[in-house]
């Protein structure tokens, strides 16, 4: 005698791996440029060409200081407040 066969809705098996697969993906795209963003922004200044997703072995702060130093900050936060 052999085993009865399941006859049911493959589509329901699929589905919510299709909507994983799918939600991952968007969520990759997603996060991807700002991972990019904060690996440029603890980046060494020389290296600004370097389009890289890895981070540099040597991070530094500089780049928020001259951010800091080059724009009147306190100025626009009063402004937006």
């Amino acid at each position: 005698m052999s085993a009865p066969v399941q006859s049911g809705p493959v589509t329901r098996e699929i589905t919510p791996h299709i909507a994983r697969w799918v939600v991952a993906g968007l969520a990759l795209v997603w996060a991807v440029p700002f991972w990019w963003m904060l690996v440029a922004a603890f980046r060494p200044a020389g290296s600004g060409a370097d389009a890289s997703l890895l981070p540099s072995l040597t991070p530094t702060l500089a780049n928020f200081a001259e951010a800091w130093a080059s724009a009147d900050f306190p100025l626009y936060f009063l402004n937006s407040s």
